[in-house]
């Protein structure tokens, strides 16, 4: 299992993103603040079953799309902005890969 960050791919983002990463101590020799300006790039950190993905972009949604149907949950004592179920299953259908398949239909089950 892993922890995706999904960033929407902007300049003012990739440069926090890349920022806040470093201050973290991130390994950062594999990646450039112009990996984050582009809606393709996923970059791993650490290693299942704690793992964080930090992700520009997924098939089937944008981010913009994405952001508008957010939904929130309390993570500690932190609300944190989510992606919706609907567009999850958006998501995972046009993803299509046999894991995400399979998480589509844990996500039908429970509609």
């Amino acid at each position: 299992m892993d922890f995706d960050v999904w960033v929407e791919p902007t300049p003012k983002n990739a440069r926090l993103v890349y920022k806040a990463l470093a201050a973290f101590g991130a390994p950062m020799e594999q990646v450039t603040l112009a990996d984050f300006e582009h809606d393709d790039t996923i970059w791993m950190i650490g290693v299942e079953p704690l793992r964080v993905d930090v992700i520009t972009g997924v098939e089937g949604v944008t981010f913009a799309e994405a952001w508008s149907h957010r939904e929130t949950a309390r993570v500690l004592d932190f609300d944190v902005p989510v992606i919706s179920k609907q567009d999850l299953i958006r998501n995972k259908r046009a993803a299509g890969r046999e894991k995400d398949l399979l998480d589509l239909k844990a996500l039908e089950r429970r509609s």
